[in-house]
């Protein structure tokens, strides 16, 4: 959108004043006082935009008008809902929402351990110490969560989802072994596995 702001040479344009000019977001426009005592409403439907390349500060922020491709060189934080269709990262992306990016990759441990929800994969590995015994809460519907074992040794992981349609527990025994699930919005569904489950 564009304003123009006309000037007019007139010898005797009698006293001036501030001007104000109000927008009501939609499509009207009023410009008061111009020359005192008179005012300008413009009313209709305000159309535009930008048919060019768009770039702040030469490069931090452009738009490209054909294809719409829009870079941006400082960190992007969207705290309101966002689709995606595709994510193409060259430098560090992090994703903090209940659909669960990101990924968490642990040493070898024992005893209790929570498994995040706002992560999509978590690896572990097992010790000689004592067992390793995973929890898993509900998620939400359509929430993927991928869980590996990375190492196995001497002691299995066992995973309790709160809610688990296909059993009560996954059992992991062996190097590599994973558990795919997605979460119906009641139970975790097993997608696949290639561990034990009971």
């Amino acid at each position: 959108m564009t304003y123009q702001i006309i000037a007019v040479d007139d010898a005797a344009p009698g006293p001036c004043v501030d001007v104000g000019i109000t927008w009501n977001g939609s499509d009207t426009i009023t410009s008061t006082e111009a020359i005192e005592a008179t005012s300008l409403t413009l009313s209709g439907a305000l159309t535009g935009g930008a048919s060019s390349n768009i770039a702040i500060n030469t490069n931090k922020f452009t738009v490209d008008a054909a294809s719409g491709n829009t870079i941006i060189a400082g960190t992007l934080e969207a705290t309101g809902a966002s689709t995606i269709g595709e994510v193409t990262a060259s430098g560090a992306a992090t994703f903090n929402n209940s659909c669960g990016f990101g990924a968490n990759i642990n040493t070898a441990t024992s005893g209790s351990v929570t498994i995040p929800l706002d992560t999509i994969y978590d690896s572990y590995s097992t010790n000689a110490i004592d067992v390793l015994n995973a929890s898993l809460a509900d998620g939400v519907a359509g929430q993927f969560k991928i869980i590996k074992l990375n190492t196995f040794d001497t002691n299995n992981m066992v995973l309790t989802p709160a809610n688990f349609a296909d059993g009560t527990t996954i059992t992991f025994s062996a190097n590599n072994e994973v558990a795919i699930l997605i979460f119906d919005g009641t139970n975790w569904q097993l997608v696949y596995t290639n561990a034990s489950v009971a």
